[in-house]
């Protein structure tokens, strides 16, 4: 990625099939957290042109992350939805936050807000939100993070909307 040889894929990509394969694939990994995962749609559901594989990578760095860091019981959502000129899939939790003063230490790889790999209690490099912004960024796109400590965080993956597919 840090050479610039990644390439992105163009095809045709169902963005509510896409989210509902990603809370499918973190089924059980949000069980055994004892979370719920839900997903909304914003009809019509969006067709757009862009890599299925790679968006599929940074929506499951999302979703694992809220999982990660939310208390059991609680529900991580995600909700996809469609404005003029973008499309944006948001993924939101109610876990522990981040505090506003650490949020654009989180885009530099390998870096984690509790670097102490002895005291932290959850497991990772601290590479997966460094490289979901490199993947929206070669979609033209971009990963935003809003959260406060305690209040849980919400972290928007925003796409330009080059063209919408009608689903049929």
């Amino acid at each position: 990625m840090d050479a610039g040889q990644l390439a992105v894929q163009d095809e045709r990509v169902d963005l509510g099939r896409l989210c509902g394969e990603v809370i499918r694939l973190m089924q059980r990994q949000s069980e055994m957290a004892g979370l719920t995962m839900a997903l909304t749609l914003t009809p019509p559901s969006p067709a757009i042109r862009a890599d299925h594989r790679r968006l599929r990578q940074i929506l499951l760095n999302l979703a694992g992350n809220a999982v990660k860091f939310t208390p059991a019981g609680e529900c991580i959502s995600i909700l996809a939805e469609v404005s003029p000129g973008a499309v944006a899939v948001r993924v939101t939790d109610t876990g522990t936050g981040i505090a506003p003063d650490r949020i654009p230490d989180l885009g530099r790889p390998f870096v984690q807000i509790n670097d102490n790999v002895l005291t932290r209690p959850h497991q990772g490099s601290g590479m997966g939100l460094s490289i979901s912004r490199v993947l929206a960024e070669l979609h033209g796109g971009m990963v935003l993070i809003q959260s406060q400590p305690e209040a849980g965080t919400e972290v928007t993956l925003s796409l330009p909307l080059l063209e919408q597919i009608t689903l049929s």
